[in-house]
């Protein structure tokens, strides 16, 4: 699914935490800042911008859909 740039700075709006994909970590959304095609997200102190994040929700169904096909393909987790 492909966001249009509106869409992008809505996701980020809409939440107050975000989950860096690299690591897993967590981190409380203090500001965005649209600079020309890129969003950066302020996490006080570090910016990331918004494809290397998702948000909690994200996150959160995505682990889900992934426990369910190791389930689905009787892998032991």
């Amino acid at each position: 699914m492909i966001l249009s740039y509106q869409e992008r700075i809505d996701r980020i709006l809409n939440t107050d935490h975000i989950v860096l994909i690299a690591d897993w970590s967590v981190h409380r959304v203090e500001g965005i800042y649209p600079l020309g095609s890129v969003i950066f997200i302020d996490t006080g102190g570090i910016k990331y911008q918004d494809t290397e994040v998702m948000t909690l929700e994200e996150a959160g169904k995505g682990s889900m859909f992934y426990y369910d096909v190791l389930q689905l393909l009787n892998i032991n987790y």
